[in-house]
């Protein structure tokens, strides 16, 4: 196992230095799995809040991980007992963290933050997705010391939460409110704060752990937990969307107690210990030795000419492992196309991260994007795989008026904190129920709602169900395909993978946004003004309803009309090529 080499960006006294590093999946060698030198100090003074304070956070914090390393010094004397050699630590810390840091500081789908400190070992604290955390519970080759009870998360989290809430400025979003000189400085005081507390709480974690291993927190989201116990737990308030059902949006309130088992509680380490007892995360370990053996031995690296992939590249360890292996070998870096928006959306949030660590880059037709301009990666097009076996209508289908709408999900508040996504999605919902509303009885008895599978407690299902009890809900026994052939117009108002088969496929498509709720790079701004001024594209739900309203009985003459089905080739010929021959065009151009 080579060292890693990293570069310091920021440092603070003499004993100790504090990295913002990047991951890199495109390395000439596992030292270049770090990026440093990126000019990204999280560490730095607050002005905001005086001494004291923070001089109080420090102590609080410094005795809570005292008695937390106390607490699960057994959990460590076992681990250090396994045969697993590593070179340097890394500390993953979950979901809510990721969002919260990949928010405030804008930067990629993967964090690191290293500490060096002198004479001493090298320190990686990580932040893991929501998408990914799933996949470092189940990657069972890449994880063996699991279940040892170390629960970071409630840890940073009860120090940030729940002991300073009341130096919190909290955003109510239950209507809507402009962007003020005030609200941008209060935001920008939050968030000088949470990097303080972040980097204190990694160095007093860093000094105080000796020993090769790797931490993991956040309780898994595809397991399930009593919501309300956790979140009460980790910040000993509730908010009301907890009870609430209505997704109209958060306002923070006096903090409630809630039942006896966490209110009993006598002081902090109390409360810390009722949540250990409850939840039990996982140790995560790689870069072993054996690990790496296994992975280098089941392909021989030097006959492999690449590596491709998509999502692979964030999610399977394995693959990781696999692919760095490659490059070193000389081998080539090819990144694919994952989803509908990517080249589409501006400031798509990994597309950029995506194309710089790739030799190519594969799309679904797009060469160009403005954004992109300047990285090293070859953007290649191709026919995608995704569609790849999928036919376009050639004649109109009638099934009685059937209505198939796509809806969307994304974390709740306070998951994303710092940005505009989380108003655009409460306006998002909003325009989908005025959509409901808009459209004629008949019409909603013959529509069928296909969520996100996994639902994030926005309580959109439960909403629609007694708001509109006519729809009908789709309980995803079939996939998307399946789902497109059976119905006569597809409609949605999110610009995701969705949109973009229902388009090539041909279906009747209605689709509703508005262009300050999702932003289009430049380069495809004609494209879907093509859409717009075709009426396929409108402005909002009740827009969207009164134009079904008026038109299901000749939606097909609407669709195939000249202007409709120009508007479409021109779409699908840039950004959603498909081919009968996909397979071998594929095998062709990436063995060439």
């Amino acid at each position: 196992m080579r060292e890693l080499v990293v570069t310091p960006s920021f440092s603070s006294g003499a004993n100790s230095q504090l990295y913002l590093a990047s991951f890199s999946l495109r390395p000439n060698d596992l030292r270049k799995y770090i990026y440093g030198g990126l000019n990204y100090p999280i560490c730095f003074e607050s002005t905001c809040f005086d001494e004291k304070f923070r001089a109080e956070l420090s102590n609080h914090a410094e005795v809570l991980v005292d008695r937390l390393i106390e607490k699960k010094s057994k959990s460590f004397n076992e681990l250090h007992k396994t045969n697993f050699s590593v070179r340097y630590w890394r500390i993953l810390l979950g979901p809510w963290v990721h969002q919260f840091v990949h928010q405030t500081i804008l930067f990629d789908r993967i964090l690191q933050f290293a500490i060096g400190r002198t004479g001493s070992e090298t320190v990686l604290v990580q932040t893991i997705s929501r998408a990914q955390w799933p996949q470092f519970q189940t990657t069972l080759d890449a994880i063996t010391a699991s279940k040892h009870d170390f629960f970071i998360q409630v840890l940073f989290s009860f120090i940030v939460k729940s002991r300073y809430r009341d130096k919190f400025v909290h955003r109510d979003v239950s209507f809507d409110s402009s962007s003020d000189d005030s609200s941008k400085i209060a935001r920008e005081s939050f968030i000088t704060f949470f990097r303080v507390i972040l980097s204190k709480f990694i160095l007093f974690i860093s000094s105080k752990i000796r020993g090769d291993l790797l931490l993991a927190s956040e309780v898994p989201e595809n397991k399930t937990i009593d919501f309300k116990l956790w979140w009460a737990s980790n910040f000993r308030w509730v908010p009301d969307f907890i009870t609430d059902r209505s997704y109209m949006g958060f306002k923070a309130t006096i903090p409630r107690f809630l039942s006896e088992e966490i209110t009993q509680t006598y002081d902090d380490f109390d409360l810390i210990d009722v949540a250990f007892d409850h939840f039990v995360p996982s140790v995560f370990v790689e870069h072993y030795d054996s690990f790496r053996s296994f992975a280098i031995g089941s392909v021989p690296m030097p006959a492999m000419r690449g590596v491709i992939g998509s999502t692979s590249w964030y999610y399977r360890e394995r693959f990781k492992f696999i692919a760095a292996e490659v490059c070193e070998s000389g081998g080539r870096s090819i990144g694919v196309q994952h989803g509908g928006n990517y080249g589409l959306q501006k400031n798509h949030p990994i597309l950029r991260r995506e194309v710089l660590d790739r030799d190519v880059y594969i799309t679904w037709g797009w060469t160009v994007v403005s954004a992109l301009n300047g990285l090293r990666a070859e953007i290649m097009a191709l026919p995608s795989l995704k569609l790849c076996g999928t036919r376009p209508r050639t004649k109109a289908h009638n099934s009685g008026n059937k209505i198939l709408f796509a809806g969307s999900e994304m974390p709740r508040f306070p998951r994303w904190i710092g940005k505009d996504d989380f108003e655009i999605f409460r306006k998002r919902l909003i325009s989908q129920n005025q959509f409901f509303e808009t459209l004629r009885i008949e019409f909603r008895m013959s529509c069928v709602f296909r969520g996100n599978p996994r639902q994030f407690g926005w309580g959109q299902i439960d909403e629609l169900n007694e708001r509109f009890p006519e729809l009908t809900i789709d309980d995803h026994q079939y996939d998307f395909q399946a789902a497109l052939d059976s119905t006569d117009v597809f409609c949605t108002n999110n610009l995701s993978t969705t949109y973009a088969e229902a388009l090539y496929r041909n279906i009747p498509t209605v689709l509703f946004w508005r262009d300050s709720e999702i932003t289009i790079e430049d380069d495809a701004a004609d494209a879907f003004q093509l859409l717009r001024d075709a009426g396929v594209l409108l402005n909002d739900g009740r827009e969207a309803g009164t134009f079904l309203n008026s038109s299901m009985d000749s939606i097909a003459a609407w669709w195939w009309s000249d202007s409709i089905q120009d508007a479409r080739r021109t779409f699908c010929a840039r950004y959603l090529q498909a081919s009968n021959t996909a397979v071998s065009d594929w095998l062709k151009t990436v063995q060439s």
